[in-house]
């Protein structure tokens, strides 16, 4: 699990001050084992696979986006990220 936070304006000292969390997301684990615990399956799954996640329509325009990770399936706290799209429109 992560989360994906937007500013416009980041604190030069590395804090959350001027961060606003656009999202929580949840990844999908395919053998539902615990944290720690992964398959061949998982592995593809996330490897191969990859997901997409949607956003609240209502969020402010961000220049500067930063993870926060929560959780992963290995419990190493190591994230990869091989691609990575970031498309929306502006809501007059």
């Amino acid at each position: 699990s992560f989360e994906l936070w937007g500013s416009n304006n980041p604190d030069t000292d590395g804090g959350w001050t001027n961060w606003e969390k656009l999202g929580t997301f949840q990844s999908f684990k395919p053998s539902g084992l615990p944290l720690g615990q992964t398959t061949d399956e998982d592995r593809n799954y996330a490897w191969f696979n990859g997901e997409d996640f949607s956003f609240d329509r209502l969020l402010p325009a961000v220049r500067f986006i930063r993870f926060k990770t929560l959780e992963t399936y290995s419990m190493s706290g190591q994230v990869v990220i091989a691609e990575l799209d970031l498309w929306g429109q502006l809501v007059p």
